[in-house]
């Protein structure tokens, strides 16, 4: 079996692609949730949704939480 290979503008553009189909398909997910569903680490769904925040495709929000720990965004 081989292994396919891209350059770093393909690989932003699956993680993209798959950050984008899970919201599309969950609806409203945390960052973390994001990253545990998709398998990409948590810096890079940072920097994605930081880009379609920019770019208006997505919005977040923070929810209410009544939890010790981090609010999930």
């Amino acid at each position: 079996m081989t292994m396919r290979t891209g350059d770093g503008a393909y690989i932003k553009q699956l993680n993209r692609s798959l950050i984008l189909q899970e919201i599309m398909k969950n609806g409203k997910l945390s960052r973390a949730d994001l990253a545990k569903r998709t398998g990409i680490n948590k810096a890079t769904i940072s920097v994605q949704v930081a880009a379609l925040l920019d770019e208006e495709l997505i919005y977040e929000f923070r929810e209410e939480h009544h939890v010790i720990g981090r609010r999930p965004i």
